[in-house]
């Protein structure tokens, strides 16, 4: 098989830090044979048969937080996408980020809100959305199409 190594930092340069995030490309691979977690307190935890194409969530405090698998509730579409900028979602989302190919922050949007107008200095490709919606956490990916 196939290894590939991610690592979250804390800090990074003056009034900056690093995304907690770490994002690894399956190519047509629908399973992750093994995915081994070194945490902050030193301990090991290893996970095994995690389906690709998913967001998953793993806090530090396992005791009171499980493992939560990330992805848009089931009728959570937005459109247009392609969009070519102005976004509807089918219902508010809040703390909404704009992800970038390589992972970078692109915007941010802390108020809840149903449609999105995206920076128009956005170069065309695919972009991933993140926000809130209640309970869940989102995870959407777009096909962004300038006007």
């Amino acid at each position: 098989g196939r290894w590939q190594v991610g690592e979250v930092r804390a800090g990074g340069s003056f009034a900056s830090q690093h995304e907690a995030a770490v994002r690894f490309g399956l190519g047509d691979t629908d399973t992750v044979d093994s995915l081994i977690l070194h945490l902050p307190d030193g301990s090991l935890e290893r996970l095994a048969g995690l389906s690709a194409d998913r967001a998953y969530y793993f806090p530090e405090d396992r005791e009171t937080t499980a493992t939560r698998y990330m992805a848009p509730p089931e009728n959570f579409v937005v459109y247009p996408n392609p969009t070519p900028g102005l976004l509807y979602l089918p219902r508010p989302l809040s703390d909404l980020r704009l992800v970038g190919p390589a992972g970078q922050l692109l915007a941010t949007w802390p108020e809840a809100t149903d449609y999105l107008d995206l920076p128009r200095a956005l170069p065309p490709g695919l972009y991933r959305l993140l926000g809130v919606a209640g309970a869940d956490r989102v995870v959407v990916t777009l096909s962004y199409r300038p006007r």
